[in-house]
């Protein structure tokens, strides 16, 4: 396995900063929107819940990347 190089790491860093704030930026809706409270709903469906919503985030960063 290849180690990288300070300036390698230095670009990643730099990408990730850009599309994370063009992430807040361009889907800011995302981070504001309440997660809705159920009554009567199970641990495993707010547990999905919870996943579905990082999983939204990971596919919106990932399309600034």
């Amino acid at each position: 396995m290849n180690i990288p190089t300070p300036e390698q790491i230095d670009l990643i860093s730099k990408l990730l900063i850009e599309s994370i704030n063009e992430l807040i930026t361009f889907d800011q809706e995302i981070f504001h929107d309440k997660i809705k409270s159920i009554r009567g709903l199970s641990d495993d469906a707010k547990e999905l819940n919870r996943k579905l919503h990082e999983t939204t985030l990971n596919h919106r960063l990932s399309y600034y990347l």
